[in-house]
């Protein structure tokens, strides 16, 4: 027992310089520890999803889709590392790009799901696109590049079309051809073609930033006005709608209070703000 004491003794001031040196190298490695670099505007509003000022979610906004006019591809997916067909996040990806040039080097994925036209009228208003996720360019070669996922709503598939994020949303409204007569409109399509809708479903409306419709905006949804025998059946509001993303002559929305179906075609009547 006593050996033992003496041993501890002397091996005390060993083990307190080991355990100091051990500290000093541990605050070494963490201050040699590099800063981490700075996220690029795409990929911070993904990754934190913030919030617009008028309190509308960035990415789930997005993600909703969207009827889009003369949209131009800068590319599309064309293989992947793994040989997989259908990607997510993380996966490294092969673009063949429409031109070398391209500037961007971060990239909305989509797919057009079909021709949109206004309900009224029949005027083609656009192409109803699918958002599938983001990606984030590694290496250039000339026309194509390698690419990471960095964010996916969903599976994201071979020929998926990239584009840049301003060809998609505008992050102000453009100060040219831009109307202040805020009045109403029609839902000109509805997703999944449902015959019926309800709270939380999203529409796609024949309003956008041109007609200074902005993400935030509300619109009353409409039913009645129509004739019966002499006279006309009263106009009732049904619903009400809230603007989560903006494009130039459409805007997608969502449902937000239904007291009956909601369909395609159905009017809407501007809401001002309190």
């Amino acid at each position: 027992m006593a050996l033992r004491k003496r041993f501890f003794q002397r091996m005390a001031p060993v083990i307190s310089l080991v355990f100091l040196i051990s500290i000093r190298i541990f605050n070494l490695s963490a201050e040699e520890i590099p800063a981490e670099v700075p996220m690029s505007p795409l990929s911070e509003l993904i990754e934190n999803e913030i919030a617009s000022p008028r309190k509308v979610d960035f990415w789930s906004s997005l993600s909703n889709g969207m009827v889009v006019q003369d949209l131009k591809a800068d590319g599309k997916l064309v293989g992947a590392k793994d040989s997989k067909t259908i990607f997510s996040r993380g996966d490294i990806v092969y673009l063949q790009l429409s031109k070398a040039e391209a500037a961007s080097d971060e990239w909305v994925l989509y797919r057009k799901i079909k021709k949109v036209h206004h309900p009224k009228t029949g005027k083609l208003l656009g192409d109803l696109i699918e958002i599938t996720g983001a990606i984030k360019v590694i290496e250039r070669n000339e026309d194509t590049a390698t690419a990471q996922v960095v964010h996916s709503k969903e599976a994201i598939s071979m020929d998926d079309e990239i584009a840049a994020l301003g060809a998609l949303i505008h992050s102000s409204t453009p100060s040219e051809q831009v109307s202040s007569d805020k009045k109403g409109g029609v839902i000109a399509e509805v997703r999944d073609d449902r015959l019926s809708n309800g709270e939380h479903d999203i529409v796609y409306i024949d309003q956008g930033w041109k007609n200074g419709i902005l993400p935030g905006d509300q619109f009353e949804i409409i039913h009645g006005g129509e004739k019966a025998g002499a006279g006309r059946i009263p106009k009732r509001s049904v619903g009400r709608l809230l603007v989560l993303t903006s494009q130039k002559e459409t805007a997608t929305a969502r449902i937000t209070l239904s007291s009956e179906p909601i369909s395609k075609g159905d009017p809407l009547k501007y809401l001002p703000k309190e």
